[in-house]
């Protein structure tokens, strides 16, 4: 029996509400100064426990939710044939387990609306990207056709932020430099190859040109961000991000001071 519009989204209210609380709690718990003593240190614009956080969700959570929903399922491919069909796969395949994915994804990005909204708000970019990947997260449970493939290409992504956040916050370290350029062009290899199996699907009209769209913007975005960061090199990203921020307003103003005494003291 074919669930309506109306009743659809009422299911959606109970995972959606402990996915977000769930994602909140993570945050918070990584604001905690004893646990985390340079949580407060800003990064591009962004306190550290904002990445602290996507981390655990994009190597703990979403790998987690995938292992959840797949668990024992009875023919998982072992094939590249085998493969291309478990990719097209809609959410009625998998009726009757766990597929939290999408929800804690969406999660991912509520949580910045409700504890960073200003910094957020103040890029279009990161906005838009935010309410894109939330509005695809709440759509994807409706997919009929290439539900896994969306999954796959969006965790592939995440892992690509991954390596940005530990690149982001780790400024001084040559392996998370290396890292972030090879683990985003592989992230977009894989959700490139994800794409371009989607054009078989029987989506609804506008799904698949959204899906299209939405997807190649982001990788253009990031691999643009990844080659001028490549091009500058290693040491302008070191000296650029290597620790001059403090913690709190306070913080600056209180070393300004002290620079100030030491001055006329001298």
């Amino acid at each position: 029996m074919e669930v309506g519009f109306g009743e659809w989204l009422l299911e959606q209210a109970y995972p959606v509400a402990v996915s977000t609380i769930a994602a909140l709690a993570i945050s918070m718990l990584t604001r905690l100064e004893f646990l985390f003593p340079d949580a407060r240190k800003m990064y591009d614009g962004f306190q550290k426990y904002k990445y602290t956080a996507s981390i655990f969700v994009q190597c703990v959570v979403l790998p987690g939710c995938l292992v959840h929903m797949l668990w024992d399922y009875p023919s998982l491919p072992t094939t590249l044939h085998e493969v291309t069909q478990f990719l097209g796969l809609g959410r009625q395949a998998f009726a009757g387990r766990h597929c939290w994915f999408f929800y804690a994804l969406m999660a991912s990005q509520t949580k910045d609306f409700v504890l960073n909204a200003q910094q957020v708000l103040a890029s279009t970019k990161m906005t838009a990207h935010h309410l894109v990947v939330m509005l695809f997260s709440f759509w994807a449970d409706r997919l009929e056709f290439g539900y896994v493939n969306f999954m796959l290409c969006s965790f592939a992504l995440e892992l690509g932020s991954t390596c940005f956040n530990l690149f982001t916050i780790y400024p001084q370290s040559k392996p998370c430099w290396y890292m972030y350029h090879v683990g985003i062009l592989l992230s977009h290899v894989v959700a490139m190859y994800g794409m371009l199996h989607a054009r078989t699907y029987d989506l609804p009209f506008m799904v698949l040109p959204m899906f299209y769209v939405c997807g190649i913007a982001v990788i253009i975005g990031r691999q643009l961000h990844s080659l001028k960061a490549l091009k500058a090199g290693f040491e302008a990203h070191a000296r650029r991000n290597g620790g001059s921020a403090l913690a709190h307003p306070a913080a600056a103003t209180f070393k300004q001071r002290g620079r100030a005494g030491s001055s006329k003291k001298d």
